[in-house]
């Protein structure tokens, strides 16, 4: 603004020197005898324009001018500051207000956090819950199906006995000759199924002493039906070792049914000749099995001395 005030003041310095040069011409020009006082004249002229009403006037319109352009200037700066005071204040209630809102925004987020720790909570409590829940069901299915396992493995043993092979020694004979002792065995099936690969072994006391054992393979046996086989004396034995008064026979028969599982039957039986066995005839033994035992039965069976096997 200060420059603005510098061009005024110039302005009005051109103002008053064209009013001093008007006021020059005016004068009159009929003193020209005088021109060797020009210099004190002028001087005398230019005090008189300087004290002029009219310069005067010009320069304090000058200085009003220049006031007022300060005055404005001062105006001015004052509202720019004030201005600026008021953005500043603004900014601060709007930095304020802002302040608040991201509080409540953060303890609306820490809020909205903390609901859903306690959701997260709920939920692993009720997954353990509902894991816990499904490993019960499992267990219980576990132990249904082991249930099951067994009604299945009950009811396949159930029928497997039902369709099985059921030996069963019907009757034993003996005879004595002079080329020793053969025995003639009947074995009877009982079962609903025929009875693989069977043999039998048979130990033979005579006196309680004298012990022979023989043994013979047997036919398959089919379902209810019987298998007689016979085995003609051997052995040589003297006379004094094969005939006496008491004999008795340890019976064992083992075979397989149609389930690939062993079966067998036992018997022991015994007879009392007085006088001793006719050479070449069979003589009937008698059940005696419940004196012994089966276990006892095929222990005597197998702790024999003399053993001969005989397909015929």
């Amino acid at each position: 603004m200060y420059v603005f005030a510098i061009i005024g003041i110039i302005a009005a310095a051109s103002v008053s020197a064209q009013d001093a040069d008007t006021i020059l011409e005016q004068q009159p020009m009929a003193k020209a005898g005088q021109e060797n006082a020009a210099s004190d004249s002028n001087e005398a002229s230019e005090a008189d324009i300087a004290t002029s009403p009219e310069i005067l006037t010009a320069i304090e319109g000058i200085e009003t001018a220049i006031r007022d352009l300060i005055a404005e200037e001062d105006k001015i700066e004052a509202d720019r500051q004030r201005n600026n005071e008021d953005r500043d204040l603004n900014a601060q209630e709007a930095m304020a207000s802002w302040a608040r809102w991201m509080f409540w925004a953060t303890v609306g987020t820490a809020v909205v956090t903390l609901l859903g720790l306690v959701l997260i909570g709920f939920t692993l409590r009720y997954t353990r819950k509902a894991a816990e829940h499904t490993e019960g069901m499992l267990r219980q299915a576990e132990r249904a199906t082991i249930a099951a396992e067994g009604a299945v493995d009950a009811t396949r043993d159930i029928g497997e006995k039902q369709v099985r092979a059921y030996l069963h020694v019907k009757s034993v004979e003996f005879v004595v000759s002079g080329d020793g002792i053969g025995a003639r065995i009947l074995i009877a099936n009982a079962g609903q199924s025929p009875a693989i690969g069977c043999s039998a072994r048979i130990k033979i006391e005579i006196d309680g002493k004298a012990e022979e054992i023989l043994k013979m393979p047997l036919p398959n046996i089919a379902a209810n039906s019987e298998a007689l086989r016979t085995i003609e004396p051997f052995g040589r034995k003297s006379d004094s070792l094969l005939f006496g008064n008491r004999y008795t026979a340890f019976v064992e028969v083992i075979g397989k049914d149609v389930f690939d599982a062993e079966i067998g039957a036992t018997s022991m039986r015994t007879a009392h000749i007085k006088n001793g066995p006719k050479s070449g005839q069979f003589y009937d033994l008698i059940d005696a099995e419940g004196f012994y035992p089966d276990a006892a039965v095929k222990l005597l069976v197998n702790r024999g001395t003399s053993k001969k096997d005989n397909d015929g």
